[in-house]
This record gives C-alpha cells, structure tokens and sequence, in this order.
C-alpha cells in the first residue's frame, strides 16, 4: 500500500515538472522577439513556432512592399527577468548587442539587423547576466526570420479627361479624369491627385481599385469619370502605394512613373467653359524649345475622325515633320512633308487611332510647334 502511494506522489511529482517545464518553455519563448524600427518598411508580420534552444525554431515572417528588395531593419529583443540578480545582456550568434558599448543597460537588450534580404535566416540568440557576462540558465533560443515580399502589380491603365456636359449638352465648366484598363495585385495602389486650386473638396489619395465597379485588386475598368473640378491650371496624377505596418507608422511611397506599367499624368484645364479642354503633359518632355501656339504657321483641323489635315499659312516654301504623341507621351504616328507650298493641304491617316486627346508635335528647322488633336 505504502509502495502504491509512494508512487503516485512520484508520478504527480513528474507530472508537476513537465507541467512547469512547459510552461517556463513557453514563458521564455514569449520573451524573445522581433521588433521592426519605426520607419520600417515592413507590411505584415506573423510569428509561429517556439523554440526549445536545441533543434526547434520560433519563426517570424516579414511582408516588404513589392518594390523593396530588403528588409529596412530589425530588432531582435531579449527582456529576460529571471535567472540573473544584474543587467542582462543579448547575445545573437556570438556578438553582443549592437548596444552594448552604451551606459545605458536597458538598451542591451536590443540588437539591430539592417537590410535584410529575401529569404530565411537563422540566428542562436542567448541572454548573458552581469559583468561577467555569464549565460543565462535556459534563455538560449533559436530563431528564423523570413523576409518575402508582395507579388508586383502590373498596371496598363490610360488616363484621360473631358469636358463635363448637362443633359442639355452644354458644357458645365468641369473637368472630368477618366481612366481605361486593367490592373492586378492593386489593392494598395493609390491615384495622388494634385489640383491647381483648393476648392475641389476631394481627398487627394484614390484608391485604384474604386476605379472599377468592385474593390477586386484584380480588373478591367472603362471609367467614365472618377474625379472631377471646375478649377482652370494643371491636374498632376501620380501613383503611390499605401499599406498599414507593424510599426503603426504605415507605409508609403512614389511609384516612379515607367515603373510597373505606370505612367505619370498631367491635364492642363484651359478655359472657364473648358472647351480648350486639355493637353496631357507628359508629352511635353519631347517638346525642347517649343514655341508659342499663336506663333505656328500651320493650321489644324479638329475635331477629327479619318485624317488630319494641315494647312500651312505661310509666304514661303516649308518642309516640317509631324510626330503625334497620345496623352501618356508615345509616339503613335510620324510623317514628313517637302517643300509644301503657302495654302496647301497634306493629310494625316488617323483612322486606326482611339478616340481621345492627343498632341501633335510639327518641326521646322529648330522649331518645334505643339498642337491639340481631339480624335472621335
């Protein structure tokens, strides 16, 4: 009977040890982390795993922006209270805290990772106790960082804009921003929209995905209009990513136009009935030493549907070339003319065009000469 009890109470005994060795096991691991830094570029962060020091790893996986490369940086954290009467100090795979030289101990526990590249990396982080530095009693640990990052965004969209209209067909002095095609993996693409005045009372940031009848971050869009104004100057379109962060900071950043797909846009709204609609001004970075529009010796023909035709208002003989550019900047036709003679009449096939705003672009000599195009 004695034998019995005697092993029961053994067995409670053991039972109590696991118990607690379990739980200290997973005490310690809730003492080890990975921080990101304030300005850090990190989207997400998930943590799975515990660590038991010898073979098993606690893993953290860090979500960077699809146009980061690295992980800006990292802080691996070590606030170990048990086990040691003085100040603690990290260890990670051998070296002591990027801290440790400060006088300020609460700072030991840190150790800063910077640019961290896609992909795992695995570190042994220990906790030392005191001046002698000595390794605290089960604190060692192992962990895997996994840094991926978001799948790139592929962007064929064409902004455009137009005068607004009543239902009578008369022009309401507004403009109106379009925009046509197709987008994937958007649903932290941002449309920034700079007005030429502060009474257009629309937040500044639109999310791309609105541009479609759904929030889908994968779509084809025929916008007709997602932002309008009736304030005369130059409407700047630019594209930003936007994301929430584990520092609590956010995320956000310029994507550069010609990156993704994406191109920067600019509307310049000339008039108060906005019949002088627009002219995109990206197209204006082929246009070196443009002269004034008043100063052109031809004449165009618009609106138009087939060709274009030019007139050229001119005493004397001309040769000019002819490039048309659409409102993202490229070139969609290109023609030369020799030796046209005062009044007459060349022409330009457009018929394989859009229908749109485009600008067209006529040379002679050392003077280039922009013009409206509206095709219908």
């Amino acid at each position: 009977m004695k034998q019995n009890s005697f092993n029961l109470k053994t067995l409670r005994n053991v039972m109590l040890l696991l118990f607690l060795n379990l739980s200290f096991s997973a005490f310690a691991n809730n003492y080890i982390d990975v921080e990101v830094a304030s300005n850090s570029n990190a989207v997400d962060k998930a943590i799975s795993g515990s660590s038991n020091g010898i073979n098993t790893y606690k893993t953290f996986t860090f979500t960077i922006p699809f146009y980061s490369s690295t992980l800006n940086e990292i802080n691996i954290k070590s606030n170990w209270p048990y086990g040691c009467n003085g100040d603690v100090m990290i260890n990670v795979d051998g070296i002591n805290s990027t801290y440790s030289g400060y006088q300020d101990t609460s700072l030991h526990k840190w150790f800063k990772i910077s640019n961290l590249s896609v992909g795992t990396t695995t570190y042994l982080v220990k906790t030392l106790c005191g001046p002698n530095e000595v390794e605290v009693a089960n604190s060692r640990h192992l962990i895997k960082v996994v840094v991926v990052k978001e799948a790139d965004p592929v962007i064929n969209l064409t902004l455009g804009a137009k005068c607004a209209k009543d239902k009578n067909g008369k022009y309401t002095g507004y403009i109106n921003l379009t925009a046509e095609g197709s987008y994937t993996n958007a649903s932290k693409l941002y449309l920034k929209i700079t007005t030429p005045a502060s009474g257009c009372n629309y937040s500044p940031l639109y999310k791309m995905v609105h541009l479609g009848n759904s929030n889908a971050p994968n779509n084809t869009v025929s916008n007709s209009g997602f932002y309008n104004c009736s304030s005369n100057g130059i409407y700047k379109v630019e594209l930003f990513y936007k994301s929430p962060s584990p520092s609590g900071n956010g995320v956000m950043e310029k994507i550069n136009s010609g990156q993704f797909g994406w191109t920067d846009y600019s509307f310049n709204k000339w008039s108060k009935t906005c019949r002088n609609l627009v002219i995109a001004e990206p197209v204006l970075m082929h246009f070196k030493n443009a002269a004034p529009l008043e100063e052109s010796p031809v004449v165009l023909t618009n609106p138009v549907k087939e060709e274009l035709d030019l007139f050229l208002n001119s005493d004397t003989n001309t040769n000019y070339e002819v490039e048309i550019y659409d409102f993202s900047g490229i070139s969609v036709k290109r023609a030369s003319f020799k030796n046209v003679t005062s009044k007459s009449k060349n022409t330009i096939n457009v018929q394989d065009l859009k229908k749109g705003i485009y600008v067209v672009s006529i040379k002679n000599g050392d003077s280039i000469i922009r013009k409206k195009m509206i095709k219908e």
